[in-house]
């Protein structure tokens, strides 16, 4: 009907040889109109620059990170040629361009998966991310959505661990830090909740018997109100480290330094399982983590004398008395300080892990076709067999 209405008008101000092309033009104008207001023409613009530019990345943040937004700053601790041409956004308009969709484990599940606005794309890699522990990633079956994996366990798509060890090309004073030693160990646990590992009982039976341990945190009823667990004030940490917060810290000289040992004890014993717990202890404030067992250690390439492992001894009092031997001389001290000399600590998303290595495996990705690969059921992959939460029972018998 609008049809012949316009034919009419054209028949009374147009010459006939005009009429049929003007319509067609106008018509065509009319539907690509349409179309660029439904599809969006900043997105296709950038669609097209994006895909026409074979050295840049786009990672698409499906979710949050805990509630807050994944973007551009998980980037920072990149080399810098990675973040030339890999850029992070939550923006819908980019779900059409990305080169990866990614989720974080703690802020999805099956529920808003069925609720997921966005077309399931089969072109690019569906990325899921967590650094939990299976009892605490909250992963769900998510059968055949996801393609890629990233967490700290090596047999990821993208490893993406708490730490790791890169060659180290500057000297190292250990005698500096041996002076800088004055108190023998410390915890800091914010998690009230019981660990499945038994791991507070088992620290206040050190404690107990004889290990000269300071207890602070959540856990204990140790903690300022200045410094919560959660939403807590920027840099909070390194103040409550430093005594800004905690006014029984105020006898330190800076943060964790006087410590010569670190209670560095996960939540769960599981394969791959290191945490900051162990990597930022051991790097920014020069400890030596004592951990439950050493195999999970030993599998990640660390070396064995960075740390020192419970279930190298046979009973606590073996252990107490080690432990106070290597505090009280310098040379066994600075003996699991070594290692020093030839590696230091990088973060999680550094070099070539976590987010960088992801950057990197989708720049080599583009102008390929995605293996078709996907995860049947993501739970069972990630499950809790890899984990072994019995380790202290014969310590507490």
């Amino acid at each position: 009907m609008w049809l012949n209405s316009m034919k009419r008008g054209f028949n009374k101000k147009c010459p006939r040889h005009l009429n049929r092309p003007m319509v067609y033009l106008i018509s065509f104008t009319y539907f690509l109109s349409i179309f660029f207001c439904l599809y969006n023409w900043e997105s296709l613009m950038a669609r097209w620059r994006h895909r026409n530019d074979s050295k840049s990345v786009l990672i698409f943040a499906a979710t949050n990170y805990f509630g807050k937004p994944i973007n551009n700053s998980w980037l920072e601790s990149c080399p810098e040629d990675v973040k030339s041409y890999c850029s992070i956004t939550n923006e819908e308009t980019s779900f059409s361009i990305a080169d990866g969709v990614l989720f974080h484990s703690r802020d999805f599940n099956e529920q808003l998966l069925s609720e997921f606005k966005f077309p399931r794309r089969f072109d690019v890699p569906y990325v899921m991310m967590t650094q939990e522990n299976p009892f605490y990633s909250y992963l769900e079956e998510y059968k055949y959505f996801f393609n890629w994996t990233m967490t700290y366990r090596r047999d990821s798509d993208v490893h993406y661990p708490y730490g790791a060890l890169v060659k180290n090309e500057k000297f190292v004073n250990l005698t500096e830090i041996w002076n800088s030693k004055t108190k023998e160990a410390i915890w800091l646990n914010n998690a009230r909740a019981s660990s499945r590992n038994r791991r507070v009982e088992f620290t206040e039976k050190l404690k107990s018997e004889g290990m000269n341990i300071d207890l602070m945190g959540n856990a204990f009823n140790n903690t300022p109100k200045e410094c919560p667990r959660f939403a807590r004030p920027p840099n909070c940490t390194h103040k409550l480290l430093s005594s800004v917060c905690f006014p029984l810290f105020r006898i330190f000289t800076t943060n964790f330094r006087p410590y010569k040992f670190y209670i560095a004890f996960e939540n769960s014993n599981c394969e791959d399982y290191v945490t900051e717990k162990f990597w930022e202890k051991a790097g920014e404030y020069n400890m030596v983590p004592i951990v439950f067992e050493r195999k999970i250690y030993r599998n990640l390439g660390i070396p064995d004398e960075m740390y020192i492992a419970v279930n190298d001894f046979q009973n606590l009092e073996d252990f107490i008395s080690f432990v106070k031997s290597v505090s009280s001389n310098k040379d066994k001290y600075l003996k699991y300080h070594q290692w020093r000399k030839q590696y230091r600590i990088i973060e999680s998303s550094s070099e070539n892990y976590g987010f960088c290595q992801l950057c990197q495996k989708l720049l080599k990705l583009r102008g390929h076709k995605l293996k078709e690969k996907s995860y049947a059921n993501l739970k069972d992959w990630y499950s809790t067999p890899s984990c072994d939460n019995s380790f202290v029972d014969k310590y507490l018998q």
